[in-house]
């Protein structure tokens, strides 16, 4: 065997161990939503903003970076979708919906309480975790 194939059959062995390695230490996979060490490098953010039609803005957090769906339920309650977070001027609360969404609620004419925003959280459907603004 000439030592050009020798190199050669010696960097594919060494490459198949290395994928081997990296695919046997691959780290469990985390619910989404779920803090992590590595949630901001990994999660991209994307937000719905409804806040002067409807008092509420989501963001939205997607291991992927696809907020395919997302984007078409925001444009079709004539919402502003874009990359990154909701605004927090205005915020009286927050409910930690599944799938990494999280509802924003906003004072204001069409806007909420507190109070309206923790029931609107808990026991409209959403089945959320409500935190208010203090």
């Amino acid at each position: 065997m000439s030592p050009f194939a020798k190199s050669l059959v010696t960097v594919g062995a060494v490459t198949v161990a290395m994928l081997a390695a990296l695919a046997c230490g691959r780290p469990k996979e985390e619910p989404i939503g779920a803090p992590t060490t590595t949630s901001a490098a990994v999660r991209a953010l994307a937000s719905c903003d409804v806040s002067a039609q409807q008092g509420t803005c989501s963001d939205y957090a997607s291991a992927s970076g696809s907020f395919g769906v997302e984007r078409a339920l925001c444009r079709g309650a004539r919402g502003d979708f874009r990359a990154g977070a909701c605004p927090a001027a205005g915020r009286v609360g927050s409910c930690a919906v599944a799938d990494g969404e999280v509802k924003r609620y906003y004072a204001g004419p069409h806007g909420f309480t507190a109070e309206r925003a923790q029931a609107d959280c808990e026991q409209s459907g959403l089945a959320g975790r409500f935190v208010a603004i203090r």
